[in-house]
């Protein structure tokens, strides 16, 4: 049985919201589901089979590294038609977090994955992600390359802002969660947390 998937132009214009990004030779289901990726924030309480959960476990299997066992499983949710967010938040407070999942020594909360049954109304839209030509570089890094793609990524990015009733730049915003310790929102304290947590750094 062969698989198929539908033509990447439309799914590749959406992420990148521009018409102009090129389209890739080549193309499966796998690459659909990672272009179509949406954090879904409102879930209905229809709960996820035992199934479904033991799917998505396998997907740790054979990694590591927290980060590419969570992407995969992101994959695997979202090939089953279920919605995904990260919750980059557990950091703001690593020993609330700890004591609330009841974490043993030397084990610390990285990110919380959320996975549910999307809610229909809430209609969700795939978030532009900046363009390759500004992220990707040959052989050397090269900033000079990157600066027109991201102005040009401020503008697209600041339209759907709009729409969406927050400030309109994006550079302003990735600039303000660095902007001091408080705008950090904890995070200021991971070194301090992960001492506590029994991860002696030096």
């Amino acid at each position: 049985m062969t698989q198929t998937a539908p033509s990447p132009a439309h799914p590749v214009q959406q992420r990148y919201a521009d018409p102009a990004t090129e389209i890739p030779a080549q193309w499966n289901p796998v690459l659909e589901v990672l272009h179509a990726h949406k954090s879904v924030r409102r879930y209905l309480s229809d709960p996820v089979s035992p199934e479904t959960i033991r799917l998505l476990v396998s997907s740790y299997v054979g990694f590591v590294d927290a980060a590419l066992a969570a992407q995969n499983a992101v994959v695997a949710a979202e090939s089953l038609g279920l919605g995904t967010v990260y919750i980059g938040a557990l950091r703001n407070d690593p020993e609330a977090v700890a004591a609330e999942l009841n974490l043993p020594d030397h084990v610390f909360a990285v990110f919380g994955l959320v996975v549910g049954h999307p809610d229909p109304a809430e209609g969700t839209k795939v978030k532009p992600r900046l363009p390759q030509t500004a992220v990707l570089h040959h052989e050397t890094y090269d900033l000079s390359a990157q600066r027109e793609p991201v102005a040009e990524y401020e503008q697209r990015i600041g339209e759907i802002y709009t729409d969406q009733g927050l400030p309109f730049s994006w550079t302003e915003r990735t600039l303000a969660r660095l902007a001091s310790a408080a705008s950090l929102n904890g995070r200021h304290r991971l070194r301090e947390s992960l001492a506590a947590r029994g991860f002696q750094l030096r």
